[in-house]
């Protein structure tokens, strides 16, 4: 799985480059964006929890704050498996992801694009470093979500409100990914991330 994955991100990664609209004006809101430079972390960062059981290998772990349920346990990329947020099948709306990176070397980085707000500031942590995008006690839903690594590729796909699964989509170092809708008033409902 992990080599197919990696191949079918490079060959899509490949041909999005191949194909880059002219200008920044004409690129669709989903089109993959480059991280840039990035500044320092708040200085009230926390760290991430030590009791996870996680390798020397490349991580990514998330948590949701779900519509009626509050703050998810955190959900690791180490078992083979993609790190995830939020529910499925339960009609239950995203509202805020908590997310960082362990033995990346760099720095994860993070956007949502919440109702009534539109896109935040993307937010960039180093290892072993929380970051968090969406609201807390505002009712408001995640509609879409940017994800990426300063120095491995990542891919993350999203379930939404009447759609599902959307299907994933990866990107190289330094780029987010986005996944989710915007201008539908349709609700994310779910996140899955990792780096590869």
């Amino acid at each position: 799985m992990k080599l197919t994955l990696g191949t079918a991100c490079l060959v899509a990664t490949l041909f999005s480059a191949v194909a880059a609209p002219a200008s920044a004006a004409d690129e669709p809101w989903d089109a993959p964006v480059s991280i840039g430079e990035v500044g320092p972390e708040p200085a009230d960062a926390v760290h991430a929890p030590t009791n996870l059981g996680l390798g020397a290998d490349p991580v990514a772990c998330f948590r949701g704050h779900v519509q009626d349920i509050g703050w998810q346990s955190w959900d690791c990329s180490n078992d083979g498996s993609w790190a995830m947020a939020g529910t499925t099948g339960q009609s239950r709306r995203l509202e805020a992801v908590e997310f960082f990176g362990l033995n990346t070397g760099g720095k994860t980085c993070m956007q949502a694009h919440v109702q009534d707000i539109a896109w935040q500031a993307t937010l960039c942590m180093g290892d072993g470093l929380i970051g968090r995008v969406g609201t807390v006690g505002q009712a408001r839903r995640i509609e879409a979500i940017r994800f990426g690594s300063t120095v491995l590729s990542s891919c993350a796909e999203a379930h939404v409100a009447g759609l599902g699964w959307m299907g994933y989509r990866c990107n190289g170092p330094n780029v987010l990914t986005a996944v989710g809708t915007i201008n539908g008033s349709r609700q994310m409902e779910a996140l899955t991330g990792t780096f590869l």
